[in-house]
Parts: structure tokens; sequence; C-alpha cells
């Protein structure tokens, strides 16, 4: 008796927990699937400060506060505002095209539509999966009713765009782009540029990107003073001699170390001097009549690793011997030696340095009298030792 007893309270507990079961199934709201190629995602913070997602701060150093834009929670919300402050950056993705919003930009997206609208600000752009074409929107202030006036561009594979007030800057890097404005359709070409200033719409040709840049992806050992001296070196870009070259915090741009127009493929650095382990630099073609930017190279990155104590950070001047100085007529023979790894200048004329160390020029004079001869050395460290002597010309 006792046995039936205890097999009919296990299948009544079997009935229930079956039971159960079920209705949970039934009642629970399942989460919906991600789209992870047309659903907006912020992937990644960088920079000192926030960014805000309808009001609530999210920061680079907490991730998991990246769950509040989440995809999920969007799915019950009819629109959204993020909005980055002026030390902070953001990296987001939405239909397969990987965005940078630089500090102090404005978006909107409505989740329930898919739609993404982009104010005021800086943003980079790239498409990871370039078949898969989508149009945004930009919204400028219209100064002639103080509305948010709204366009609508098809994204190419890369570009930027920058948006102040009511002027707007696009950068088409690579692909076709069509721009609404005005019910005028405008396209765009790689290595193209588009500006709408006071209403007035303005096409231009842009310089195309400097490649092979070196060092690309590189940990540097610094272990003496010599090591800390890096040289950042491109192909030369066809129609200009002039280069931007930014350096750097995070590859989400939001903090410039430094940045300096360079009259050459080349420039040696103390990466000592930003005062950080990792940077990350760029260089852009830059066109100084028309003060216009070109299409960027890629971004490379440096990581450091050893040290080296604050008494050793001073490096050594290069050592400059002049062997030989004589006259001989109008005529100056001049010889010497230096490390044939610096740039030798006299009188402000290259002079090349053999492999052996060992260098010769001759100078020529129009004119009798006394002369001063300036020699300059600069070693791959930037130091420079400058000597002068004099000569006396007897016979023109």
């Amino acid at each position: 008796m006792n046995k039936i007893r205890i097999l009919f309270i296990v299948l009544v507990l079997i009935i229930f927990i079956v039971s159960l079961v079920i209705f949970t199934d039934i009642n629970v709201p399942v989460e919906p699937e991600i789209d992870r190629i047309s659903e907006f995602q912020i992937t990644k913070i960088s920079g000192n400060g926030a960014i805000y997602a309808d009001k609530k701060p999210m920061k680079a150093e907490n991730m998991s506060q990246l769950n509040v834009v989440d995809v999920r929670e969007m799915h019950h919300s009819d629109e959204m505002y993020i909005k980055a402050d002026a030390q902070t950056s953001l990296e987001f993705y939405f239909f397969g095209t990987s965005f940078t919003a630089l500090p102090g930009s404005y978006i909107h997206y409505q989740p329930k539509i898919k739609e993404l609208c982009l104010y005021n600000g800086e943003y980079y752009w790239k498409r990871e999966i370039k078949e898969k074409n989508f149009n945004i929107s930009i919204a400028v202030e219209d100064n002639t009713d103080a509305e948010r006036k709204q366009m609508m561009i098809r994204l190419p594979d890369s570009g930027r765009l920058k948006i102040t007030g009511d002027i707007i800057k696009i950068w088409n890097y690579t692909g076709n782009l069509v721009f609404n404005y005005d019910n005028r359709e405008y396209g765009l070409k790689s290595n193209q540029a588009l500006q709408v200033k006071d209403q007035k719409v303005d096409v231009l040709d842009i310089l195309p990107p400097p490649d092979f840049i070196t060092p690309d992806d590189k940990v540097i050992a610094v272990n003496k003073p010599a090591d800390s001296f890096v040289k950042f070196s491109w192909r030369t870009v066809i129609g200009t001699n002039d280069y931007i070259l930014r350096f750097y915090s995070s590859d989400l741009m939001e903090n410039i170390l430094k940045e300096m127009i360079i009259p050459d493929t080349g420039k040696t650095i103390n990466i000592l001097t930003f005062g950080v382990n990792e940077f990350f630099w760029q260089v852009f073609p830059y066109d100084s009549k028309n003060e216009r930017e070109g299409t960027p190279s890629k971004i490379g990155s440096i990581k450091i690793i050893g040290s080296i104590s604050d008494d050793e950070r001073v490096p050594e001047r290069p050592e400059l011997i002049i062997t030989s100085l004589s006259a001989s007529g109008n005529m100056v023979l001049i010889k010497g030696e230096a490390d044939e790894e610096c740039r030798l200048f006299i009188n402000d004329k290259p002079v090349l340095i053999n492999m052996d160390g060992t260098f010769y020029e001759t100078l020529t004079y129009d004119k009798i009298g006394q002369k001063t001869i300036t020699f300059k050395l600069v070693a791959p460290t930037e130091m420079e030792t400058v000597i002068t002597r004099t000569v006396t010309i007897f016979d023109e």
C-alpha cells in the first residue's frame, strides 16, 4: 500500500513539473535575435571622459556599461540620443560598417525603423561588408528657421564627415558616394570631397593616400637614448610635397599627441616625448595652396617596451671631424669624417657621407676675400653638431 502511495506522489510531482515548464515556455517572451549586420551597436569607447546614451554616462574603463545601448535594450525604445563629450570618442557598428565618432559628436538612432542620423561632430567610417548598401541621415542647423535640416547620404566604402553648425564637409576616400541636398543629387568618386557652406555646394578633388607607411605595427624596445628616435616614413604622393603627420593616444583619435606639416616623406621623432607606452599615427597628403587634406594613410601602431633613466634621455651630439680644409685659387677642398647614418650640410647644401664615414666637397667662389664655411651634422636623434671654419680666397 505504501508503495502505491509513493508512486502516486511521484507521478503527481512529475505532472506538476512538466506543466510548469510548458507554462513558462509559453508565457516568457523570447529575446529577439540580434542582426549584427544591420543593428546599431557601440563597440568601443576611448578617452578620459564619457559618452551619454539618453543621459546615462558610459566610460571607457567600464565597458560592461555598453549593455545600456545593446540592441536587446533598444528593441523596447523608439529612439536614442548618444553624445560624446569633449574628451571621448566612440566606435559603433551599423549595417556592416564601422564608424569612429570623434569627441563632441552627436548621434540619433531609431531602432524600430533602423534609421541613423548624425548631428554636429566628426566621423570616419569603413565598410566591412561592401555589398551592403544603405543610407544615413545627417542634420545641420538651418539658420533661416532655427531648425535642423536633414539630408541623406549613400555611404561609400570609406570616408570622413564633419558637421559644424550649417557647414558640411565630406571626404570620399574609396567607393562611390551619393549626397542629396535641396532635391538635387551629387555623386562623388574616390578621392573627392564635398563642402556645403552658405547653401552652396562645391565638389573638389583631393590627393590620394600615402602608401607603405613604416613602422606600421611595431613593438620598439627602448634600452638606450638612440632607440627612442624613430623615423616615420611613407611613399611619395604625386601632386604634393607636403604632408600632415599626426600622432594619437588611441586608434579612435580622441587625443592628438602631436601634429606637424612635413615637406618630406619622413620624419624622425623622439617617441619618449609623448609620455605614453602605446600610440598611433597617420599621415595625410596636404594641398598647402588650398589648405586641403587628402585621403589619409592607414593607421599605424607603436608599442614601447623597456626604459631609460632621465640622465640617459639626452643623447650625445654626433662627432664631426674636418681632416683637411685647403684653398687653391678660387676653390676650397674639404675632407672630413662623420657617421654615415647622419646627414651633413655644408653652407646648407646636402653633402654625401660615404659608407666608410668619409666625405669630400669642393667649394668655388667668384670673389676674393675671407669666407666662412658652416658645417652642420644632424644625427638620427635630431641632435646637431655645428662647426664654422674661415678661409681666405686670393685668386678669382
